[in-house]
């Protein structure tokens, strides 16, 4: 990816009131959370765009219920 695309998601992204943080994980613990959270299913636990939208889900559905 250009910086220029880069920069374009990254002012995209404030328009919308997005942030996006990197952190890091144990994956199998993360995936094991995810999983017993219902937000994983088992069969995807090796797919990383799968976590990564389980994870996006979880966070949503916490952040909605407050």
């Amino acid at each position: 990816m250009t910086n220029a695309a880069r920069l374009r998601r990254f002012r995209e992204r404030q328009r919308n009131g997005l942030s996006c943080f990197t952190t890091a994980h144990d994956r199998v613990a993360l995936e094991e959370f995810l999983i017993r959270a219902t937000q994983l299913n088992p069969a995807d636990r090796d797919d990383h765009a799968a976590v990564q939208a389980a994870l996006q889900r979880f966070i949503d559905v916490s952040i909605q219920d407050e």
